[in-house]
């Protein structure tokens, strides 16, 4: 199977997997940021404002900052080749 077989396939199972489950597949949009509100919400509850804006903060550093370093390091670099990468960014 050639690569353009598997995308017609991929396409067509998808359009199947939404057309029989709606309501699974709308799920799958909205579940990981209605999770994610609602794990923050019980946070604040437990924890207090100043909890969760250390994670908000965190997450965001980690996601737009850091997030370069993981991609410039590759999946199987090992330390070395990691902060050469890193002190090469900087």
């Amino acid at each position: 199977m050639n690569s353009q077989e598997t995308e017609v396939t991929a396409y067509r199972d998808e359009a199947a997997f939404r057309r029989d489950y709606p309501l699974v597949w709308f799920l799958t949009l909205v579940g990981p940021f209605a999770l994610t509100v609602g794990v923050l919400f019980v946070l604040y509850q437990l924890a207090g404002l100043n909890a969760v804006w250390q994670l908000v903060s965190t997450a965001f550093a980690t996601f737009f900052f850091f997030g370069k370093f993981v991609i410039l390091g590759g999946s199987e670099g090992d330390l070395l080749e990691v902060r050469e990468c890193i002190s090469a960014a900087s």
